[in-house]
């Protein structure tokens, strides 16, 4: 956005180069600013609760063209008192310290350009507190993280403090041991199947062209709900190729991603539905993962029950939402036995596995199963795998 904005007024500081032309900046990319150099600057900010930088120079993938990432935490006053002249606000209409507890603000450092985050230490504690902790049962979230709060809680799990080591530490802990990780993965996931359905029907259609750029954004959508359930929570694609190599997966299937990615074999007339279902394991693994199941190594044979491909899962008040042409709802255990229709494991397996995951007698599980089963057939949802 930079390159498209007409030339700043400079307030308080060196002028800023022309960003048609950056400097070199390797030496500053190697050698990041520490705390006095920060309040140097802009020493208005000293006695902030925490500083901390975040974003790729902190990860070691920016670049020339990479902005400096700062975030100020401290209490509202103080930053109403303290935002400095230095900086240029963006101007975002959202951006009220009161009504939604953040602002963003244009500044430079060492070189570098500086996005510079004011975030209230209340609002950060709230948001944090609206997740339950991941050993608890999960039963849905209670808020709905916006966008920018979704990339604070990415930019504190991986920030540096500058000061306020022990502020910042907290909060990382808080963070890990929440369930925001899961919520991440089941909006990619949601957002995946989405697409999926999408794919399906224009494949089916003869659209193929439009199919192998959905089949992408389907896969990519995958990892992303693979990588967010690990712990990585970033709002969206950026540094997805950095991302995959840091991730523990197997070599074999970060290839296969990246195949897919740069879509080496879309030539081929059935490479969508390929892509199509890989992207679907995917989504059943982390489905699975959600409600508990632990793996079993069960195959995929004759007997398995699969559901129909392109079928949305959501979650809602601690029921499991299956969206098609009709919409059923189930609770906890129905929504484990559909998650375990994904074409490895049978009626039996699957009563097996409630059995052990949820603690019901045999007779009870198969009970469960069978029933359940009954209802998903008749709706159309589920089948046998061929």
């Amino acid at each position: 956005m930079n390159q498209l904005l007409p030339k700043f007024k400079v307030f308080n500081g060196p002028a800023v180069a022309d960003p048609t032309s950056p400097p070199a900046v390797s030496d500053a990319i190697a050698e990041l600013p520490g705390y006095d150099d920060v309040i140097q600057r802009y020493p208005e900010l000293a006695g902030a609760s925490c500083v901390f930088l975040s974003g790729s120079l902190i990860s070691g993938w920016g670049n020339e063209r990479s902005d400096l990432d700062i975030f100020v935490i401290a209490e509202k006053d103080f930053i109403r008192k303290v935002i400095p002249e230095s900086v240029v606000k963006t101007g975002r209409a959202d951006q009220d310290i009161d009504q939604n507890g953040f602002v963003i603000a244009m500044g430079s450092l060492g070189g570098l350009r500086a996005d510079i985050e004011f975030w209230t230490a209340e609002h950060i504690d709230g948001l944090i507190a609206t997740a339950r902790p991941r050993d608890e049962a999960y039963l849905g979230r209670l808020g709905r993280p916006t966008y920018e709060e979704q990339d604070l809680l990415h930019r504190l799990s991986m920030g540096r403090a500058l000061s306020g080591q022990d502020w910042l530490d907290e909060r990382k802990r808080r963070i890990a041991a929440s369930d925001f990780a899961v919520w991440i993965a089941e909006n990619y996931k949601v957002a995946g199947e989405n697409q999926l359905d999408d794919l399906v029907g224009m494949f089916a259609s003869g659209d193929i062209k439009s199919a192998v750029l959905r089949a992408r954004d389907t896969y990519l959508s995958a990892l992303q709900a693979v990588l967010a359930y690990d712990g990585d929570l970033s709002p969206g694609p950026k540094w997805i190729a950095h991302r995959l190599a840091r991730a523990e997966v197997d070599d074999l299937w970060r290839d296969e991603a990246w195949r897919i990615l740069t879509m080496g074999d879309c030539a081929d007339e059935g490479w969508p539905m390929d892509v199509a279902h890989r992207a679907h394991g995917i989504f059943l693994t982390i489905e699975q993962r959600i409600v508990g199941h632990a793996p079993c190594g069960c195959a995929a044979g004759p007997d398995s029950v699969q559901r129909r491909l392109g079928v949305r899962t959501y979650r809602h008040e601690g029921d499991t939402i299956i969206a098609d042409i009709t919409k059923c709802r189930t609770g906890e255990t129905g929504g484990y036995i559909w998650a375990l229709c994904d074409g490895k494991h049978t009626e039996r397996e699957i009563a097996q596995c409630l059995a052990r995951d949820l603690a019901l007698t045999a007779e009870d599980a198969a009970e469960c199963v069978a029933s359940a089963l009954r209802d998903l057939r008749a709706n159309g949802l589920v089948d046998l795998s061929d």
